[in-house]
């Protein structure tokens, strides 16, 4: 926490809006006020709850060894420029915070991976989607609050509404998120509602394999040195390897079509 806050705080104390967590929550996308007092004060404990941070890199073992001691090439990061990075990127962070909230009043459920349209993907958080999606670079860069009009103008993604539920409701959920482009009364979809949808699904496939792709090195090395931790000298089979060898091989055949195919049916530049 101390590595967040200004050094005049200490001179000064804290001093807080006195909102509450969920107004908090509710008004962080367009309130500057309200997204830095979740960015200070909330993100760097959740986070590193969640281990999507870590909380301290001051000692030596915590720079040499990962969560489960078996090797030193994590990323190395302050929560500074954690923090940093998600006020660069604030949909996507807003969105987050959103979730991890969610995820602590649920029994602590791991929370979603966000997509950037700041709602939840059927994809779990990792440490790994943290620091792509936030990446260490973004953190130190300068930041320029910016108003939801120039989010809009920019062609950033619009803020997803988001509506508080009654707390005291064992029923309810914390966060209840709605998307406009669902909205529609029509028992019948529309073309127009058919190609938003498709759109978004699109996006969201990409996305989901693009974190999946990121993982798969990681999780190779690590069956690696687990397999050596425990005195194999291989982590899988020749059956297993030559399976998921095919597996992949068809998925980039499949995938060399796609980028063209994209561009056949996208606007002249």
């Amino acid at each position: 926490m101390a590595e967040v806050l200004k050094r005049t705080a200490a001179f000064n104390g804290v001093e807080l809006t006195g909102r509450t967590l969920v107004d908090l929550l509710a008004a962080a996308n367009t309130d500057d006020e309200a997204f830095e007092e979740l960015l200070a004060y909330r993100a760097p404990h959740w986070l590193a709850a969640f281990d999507l941070i870590d909380a301290d890199r001051g000692s030596l073992a915590g720079q040499k060894i990962d969560d489960e001691g078996t090797k030193a090439d994590r990323v190395r990061r302050s929560v500074t420029n954690s923090i940093t990075a998600m006020r660069n990127n604030r949909v996507i962070a807003v969105g987050l915070l959103r979730e991890i909230s969610d995820a602590m009043d649920h029994g602590d459920r791991p929370p979603s991976q966000i997509g950037p349209d700041g709602l939840p993907t059927a994809s779990r958080a990792t440490r790994a989607w943290f620091n792509r999606t936030f990446t260490k670079e973004s953190g130190t860069r300068s930041y320029r609050k910016q108003s939801a009009t120039e989010n809009t103008t920019s062609g950033q993604p619009s803020a997803p509404e988001w509506e508080p539920q009654d707390l005291d409701a064992p029923e309810a959920a914390l966060l209840t998120r709605t998307d406009p482009a669902d909205s529609a009364t029509d028992t019948e979809e529309s073309d127009t509602q058919a190609l938003e949808r498709l759109r978004r699904e699109f996006e969201r496939h990409i996305l989901m394999l693009a974190d999946g792709v990121g993982e798969l090195p990681e999780q190779l090395e690590e069956m690696s040195e687990r397999a050596k931790s425990a005195g194999l000298d291989y982590a899988i089979d020749a059956k297993q390897a030559n399976e998921w060898t095919l597996t992949l091989t068809r998925m980039l055949a499949a995938l060399r079509k796609i980028p063209e195919s994209v561009m056949s049916i996208s606007s002249p530049e």
